[in-house]
């Protein structure tokens, strides 16, 4: 099984860092959050690593929680949240109000996991125009602007997203493009309201040095 043996060893070492919580005092009272910002490809979808498309294997990712007093423990929850969720979240648990102005939701509002229900999940890869896409429950459909197509996928029975029913879901596959359209445009309309930040040289090198710079 390809990465099998890092699935492997990334297990062992988030059993190792949940055992030294538990151990040191000093830290007993941690809040631990295990995320990751992408997946990788291993061929399915004919690519390898990640920066390529919006399939899951690119973009699932885990979002595991551990309070000190370890509620909600063993919660297992199935509806697709976001990355944008961790900060919200963890300000939250940390006993502080998230800016009302903030993206992402807070999970874990009045003592359960609250995932938002009336929420599409949108994920977006920059690379010339782009390609974006939208989750909604079991559904999920990725826009390809450079090539100005799309796809569909029924998650709930197609989760390795080898089957495309967008032509036979025309209408619903109309309703996404028109949606993803609209959250590209007004991602591209803040991007062009706060500016790019400069990158220093520091910067530059560090991202040099995980292969992101050549």
């Amino acid at each position: 099984e390809p990465g099998l043996d890092q699935i492997v060893a990334n297990n062992t070492k988030a059993g190792r860092l949940h055992f030294s919580v538990d151990l040191a005092e000093s830290v007993r009272d941690a809040l631990v959050v295990f995320t990751s910002d992408h997946g990788e490809e291993f061929l399915e979808h004919g690519g390898m690593l990640h920066g390529r498309t919006l399939y899951e294997e690119s973009i699932r990712v885990p979002f595991i929680v551990r309070f000190p007093d370890e509620r909600l423990a063993g919660t297992v929850v199935h509806e697709p949240v976001s990355i944008i969720d961790v900060l919200p979240t963890v300000l939250a648990a940390a006993g502080f109000d998230p800016p009302e102005d903030i993206a992402g939701s807070n999970l874990f509002g009045d003592g359960r996991v609250t995932v938002p229900r009336s929420r599409t999940v949108m994920s977006e890869l920059l690379r010339g125009e782009g390609l974006r896409a939208g989750i909604d429950g079991r559904l999920k459909y990725i826009y390809d602007f450079n090539r100005d197509s799309g796809e569909m996928f029924d998650l709930g029975h197609d989760p390795g997203e080898q089957s495309d029913v967008a032509a036979s879901n025309e209408e619903q596959a109309l309703l996404y493009e028109a949606m993803i359209q609209a959250f590209a445009r007004e991602q591209q309309a803040k991007r062009a309201e706060t500016g790019e930040t400069p990158t220093t040289p520091e910067d530059l090198e560090k991202l040099r040095g995980l292969g992101y710079v050549r």
